[in-house]
């Protein structure tokens, strides 16, 4: 038997499934690469993942409405908890997806509908380190400090091609001088990255504070980075 559970952004973590099928194998049936009849755990289902069977082929409640992730910002580390909870077997993860959506009111009359978007950040610049190459992108300039894009910042990892990101809690923005963000209150990754345009200069650290990793990014002369972004209106 195991136990499933789903950790968001926002370190809510919700018990998708507990000991349920009894002796019965297999969350899913078919083949093991995406492409057999999955368990689909949605709120909208119709019947509840407890009342199932296995291999539980099909789409059912969760123990824990996924609506406890409503409202929270997409961006950031999801986390998909499984454990084996009684000895004697053994287990294999073979596919799994996380699918995002979000609602829009249309119409006037409280209808709604569902489906999945693809959003183009309009990253403001970014620095490229001159040794490993990992590459730090932030949004300030663009957007109002209203929005809930500001002071949102990914960094990529060269080597692994690993992108940590996160919003800044603390963001300090000089226009055409320097942008200073902190992202320190978040419990999965910390972030503090230094941005001075006049002397073309950028320095970023970056936590992984679930493994302990630490990355730090050198950019000595930014107006040389190949990246796909402007940098911050001049005052």
């Amino acid at each position: 038997m195991t136990s499933t559970s789903l950790t968001g952004p926002n370190a809510v973590t919700i018990d998708v499934s507990s000991d349920n099928g009894g002796s019965g194998d297999n969350y899913g049936s078919g083949a093991n690469d995406c492409s057999g009849t999955p368990t689909v755990f949605d709120d909208e289902a119709a019947t509840g993942i407890a009342s199932g069977v296995a291999p539980f082929a099909g789409s059912f409640i969760p123990e824990v409405g996924l609506s406890a992730f409503d409202g929270i910002p997409a961006a950031g580390n999801w986390t998909l908890n499984i454990a084996d909870d009684l000895g004697g077997d053994v287990g294999t993860l073979f596919c799994y997806e996380l699918v995002i959506t979000r609602d829009i009111v249309v119409g006037g009359g409280g209808s709604s509908c569902q489906f999945n978007v693809n959003v183009t950040i309009p990253f403001d610049s970014c620095c490229v380190d001159d040794a490993s190459g990992d590459i730090f992108r932030q949004v300030v300039a663009s957007v109002p400090p209203t929005s809930p894009l500001y002071g949102y910042w990914e960094y990529e990892v060269a080597a692994t091609s690993e992108i940590f990101a996160g919003i800044g809690n603390h963001v300090a923005y000089r226009p055409g001088l320097s942008i200073i963000i902190d992202d320190n209150d978040d419990p999965a990754v910390f972030c503090h990255a230094e941005i001075d345009f006049p002397r073309r200069k950028c320095r970023v650290q970056v936590r992984d504070i679930t493994t302990g990793r630490n990355f730090v990014l050198r950019d000595r002369n930014i107006n040389n980075n190949m990246c796909t972004v402007a940098p911050p209106p001049q005052s």
